[in-house]
């Protein structure tokens, strides 16, 4: 059994909390993502991101979805760094933006995935 060890307090977004929808259209692969962190102590000033990426891989794209207070989808949600859908993974991380700024407090990893 492996043991994890949490010293930051982070909090588990749960998977029912988020949903990233895959899309692909004349060749551009892109997402939609919904998250809800209503049930969460976060600070509404901390930002929100999602991340892209292939176990095994250098790569890897961050998109802004705004703070904890108003979670907005960035116009550009585009996959340009990935070649297909094969082995994409994704991951929602809550930042501080207050001291101890850029202090991880929340985060949802391995998110499972639907294609339109």
């Amino acid at each position: 059994m492996i043991r994890k060890f949490n010293y930051t307090g982070r909090e588990r977004i749960l998977g029912n909390d988020v949903r990233i929808l895959l899309k692909e259209e004349d060749s551009l692969r892109t997402f939609d993502a919904s998250i809800d962190l209503d049930g969460y102590e976060l600070p509404a000033s901390a930002l929100v991101d999602v991340e892209a990426y292939r176990s095994g891989s250098p790569t890897w794209m961050r998109f802004s979805f705004g703070n904890v207070a108003k979670i907005e989808a960035p116009a550009d949600r585009r996959l340009t760094e990935f070649d297909s859908f094969d082995g994409i993974k994704f991951r929602v991380r809550v930042t501080s933006v207050e001291e101890p700024t850029g202090l991880l407090l929340a985060e949802a990893d391995r998110i499972t995935l639907k294609e339109a």
